[in-house]
């Protein structure tokens, strides 16, 4: 006859202790060691996608085997419980049924400590939660999800980039936001290998890297940078360069430029300013756009004091309007009003504007140019830099007439030496 026939009332209400306190050692401690071992970041993603549930399933199994266990073969036949005796702090169980000896004692002793080691024992799984859960496996996990999408379309699997996003913008300086970029960096790859690639599919790239680059060191933002660089190249290659990830790329290296600039950082920005340069060598609407980063990056590293960050940007945009030709006013917009800046910020900052300009062939003038650079940075709503070219217009104007009445000085005074000598 099967032992269930024979729990009393009171063997139930032990048995229900038992279970419970199996249950309780059982999803406590795995849990309070999961909460330990992996960051909260991490415990996030996990959550989100439901990757620890299966373990969460197969944890109650061997507590669930061993609860039935006491019943099926601790229970003795036939016994009942009738006093609970406490013997120096110790809680022991008395059967009235003098069978309990005959049907227990004989296997009793060893299946209770069997299915005690195996209660503790099967908590052991647990402590590999950390290499399950380690932040390589997490993003693996995430990017094969990515690339399971961008095979089918090339679009990124919005939900998984996203998490990679937040593991990247929560990651800890160093090794975690670099295994975030390396993902970024294949990601990117994979979508512009694409067939179908039409250069319309990095803006969440783009925002991942400047999340991650937020709080980073000097290697993870060269690193994000690089990425951004190499993304420009990609699309020159298959001339996408009025694609809109072209426009993408060249506004986050501006933010990241901003943020250089902002942590002080002149082997950031410098890498920040040749990709600006880099995107801006090819086709008019890409060049203005490039050439509009580089002015805002050297306006705000003359504002912050970086003079030698600055003079990068000056130079940049000179390497980039010159080329050894006529400067037309379509290209001189953005290289003057970085001169204006540079002009009214003080004498040594205005002599190297001078020095520039001096060197530049202007078609069809200086003036013309100017002015119709203030006319363009008008129209864009940039009126500081509008004010400051009309302020070196002023100021070239008015040297110019200086040295008009200067010369006609001198030539007045010559006449009047000869007229004299003549009259001798």
């Amino acid at each position: 006859m099967l032992p269930f026939s024979h729990i009393t009332e009171s063997w139930a209400g032990v048995y229900l202790q038992v279970t419970t306190a199996l249950l309780i050692f059982g999803f406590g401690l795995p849990s309070l060691v999961y909460q330990v071992i992996v960051p909260e970041d991490l415990r996030r993603i996990v959550h989100r996608h439901r990757k620890g549930l299966r373990w969460g399933a197969f944890s109650v199994l061997p507590f669930v085997f061993i609860s039935l266990a006491f019943v099926w073969v601790l229970h003795p036949v036939g016994a009942s419980v009738a006093i609970l005796e406490v013997h120096n702090e110790l809680l022991t169980i008395t059967a009235v049924d003098d069978n309990w000896n005959e049907t227990i004692r004989p296997y009793g002793d060893w299946s209770s400590a069997v299915l005690v080691s195996l209660a503790i024992l099967s908590v052991v799984p647990f402590w590999y939660v950390q290499s399950l859960y380690r932040r390589d496996r997490v993003l693996a996990y995430l990017e094969r999800k990515c690339n399971n999408n961008i095979g089918r379309r090339t679009i990124i699997d919005e939900e998984a980039f996203e998490d990679i996003q937040y593991l990247g913008e929560n990651g800890r300086t160093g090794i975690e936001k670099k295994q975030v970029l390396e993902v970024i960096t294949r990601l990117t790859k994979k979508i512009q290998s694409h067939p179908h690639y039409s250069g319309a599919s990095l803006e969440q790239i783009a925002l991942a890297i400047q999340a991650t680059l937020r709080q980073c060191d000097t290697e993870n933002f060269l690193k994000g940078i690089t990425i951004i660089k190499n993304s420009i190249i990609s699309l020159e290659e298959h001339n996408l360069t009025s694609a809109p990830d072209m426009g993408m790329a060249l506004r986050t290296l501006r933010r990241l430029g901003e943020l250089a600039i902002e942590q002080n950082s002149e082997i950031a920005t410098l890498s920040v300013l040749d990709a600006a340069a880099l995107g801006g060598q090819d086709s008019n609407g890409v060049f203005c756009l490039a050439t509009k980063v580089l002015l805002e990056l050297g306006t705000m590293a003359l504002k912050a004091r970086q003079y030698f960050v600055a003079v990068a940007v000056l130079n940049r945009l000179e390497s980039m309007t010159l080329h050894g030709q006529p400067l037309t006013p379509e290209r001189a917009s953005d290289y003057l009003g970085l001169i204006a800046h540079f002009w009214n910020a003080g004498i040594a900052l205005k002599d190297r504007a001078i020095a520039s300009v001096e060197n530049t062939d202007f078609q069809p003038s200086l003036e013309a140019c100017i002015a119709t650079s203030k006319k363009t940075h008008v129209r864009q709503a940039d009126f500081e830099t509008a004010d400051y070219l009309t302020m070196m217009l002023y100021d070239i104007e008015r040297r110019q007439s200086g040295r008009t009445s200067l010369a006609r000085f001198f030539k007045q005074l010559r006449s009047l030496v000869r007229s004299c000598s003549y009259l001798i």
